[in-house]
This record gives C-alpha cells, sequence and structure tokens, in this order.
C-alpha cells in the first residue's frame, strides 16, 4: 500500500481549499520561511520514495535542463539548515519532478496559492463539465425567452 507524505494534500481537502477560495474565504497568510521548509521536506519525500540515488537524479536533471546539477546542489536544496542560501530554482522543479516521477513538489506550491493540479485528462472533462453547465444555462434561457414570447403574442 503506497503512503502519502504528510505534506501532500488529499484530493478533497484540495477541493476544500479551491471552494474556500472561490467563495472568497481567506486563504492562511504565505510565511516564506514555512513554505520554503515545507518544499524542502517535500523534495526530501519525493527523493526518499522514488527509488534513484541522489546523484542518479542530478544526472537525469542534467540532461533535463542541459545544465550541470550535481548531488551537492540537490543536497543543499533539501537541507533545512540551508534555507536562507540555497533553494531551488522554479525553473528546475519540473525536471526535478520528472527525474523523482512526483509531482508532490508541484502539488506543494499550487496549494500555497489555493490551487490544485490534476492531470490532463481531467482538465479535459472539467472543460466538459463547464460546456454542459454552459449548454443547460442556454437551455434555460430559451425557455425563458420562449415564454415571454408566447405571453406576449396572447397578450
Amino acid at each position: 500500500m503506497k503512503t502519502t507524505s504528510p505534506t501532500q494534500l488529499d484530493m478533497w481537502s484540495a477541493v476544500a481549499s479551491a471552494a474556500r477560495h472561490a467563495s472568497g474565504q481567506p486563504r492562511r497568510a504565505l510565511q516564506p520561511l514555512v513554505c520554503d521548509l515545507d518544499l524542502r521536506r517535500t523534495l526530501n519525500d519525493a527523493i526518499r520514495n522514488c527509488g534513484r540515488s541522489r546523484e542518479e537524479i542530478a544526472d537525469a536533471m542534467a540532461q533535463s535542463l542541459g545544465d550541470l546539477v550535481t548531488k551537492s546542489q540537490i543536497d543543499a536544496w533539501t537541507a533545512e539548515s540551508k534555507s536562507n542560501t540555497h533553494r531551488i530554482p522554479a525553473s528546475y522543479l519540473p525536471a526535478f519532478c520528472d527525474a523523482t516521477g512526483s509531482t508532490q513538489p508541484m502539488e506543494l506550491l499550487a496549494t500555497l496559492i489555493g490551487r490544485w493540479l490534476c492531470p490532463e485528462q481531467d482538465k479535459l472533462f472539467a472543460a466538459q463539465g463547464k460546456l454542459m453547465r454552459e449548454e443547460e444555462d442556454l437551455r434555460k434561457r430559451k425557455r425563458l425567452l420562449k415564454s415571454l414570447l408566447e405571453t406576449t403574442e396572447v397578450g
């Protein structure tokens, strides 16, 4: 059985967070130090759960980015003691996620702004649902117009 990280939101928590954001309820204030520590812990979780060494992750990232990435850099990006000096560049996060097979770091950042990540197919389902809702709204408007026309013809 796959265990989830304590820093990873389950789908329903993410949906509740998005609902609060959509309803105008305030989100918790972003605290840079807390965000930084959460991200470092999430990076560590992704490394721990991926089955690759830090050297292998660095090599995969370097190949993906076309830039040198070392184990020492990954160590610095994940060390809580280096939170004031070493942070993973945002542009490196997709390569890190690809190298570890984890979307947790990106999911964490999305939840900090009241959003959540979803697979492309879910995005298409959401777009389809939105169109279905719009179609229903149009049907209602057509019925209303038809009703108004019928009452004006009678009078």
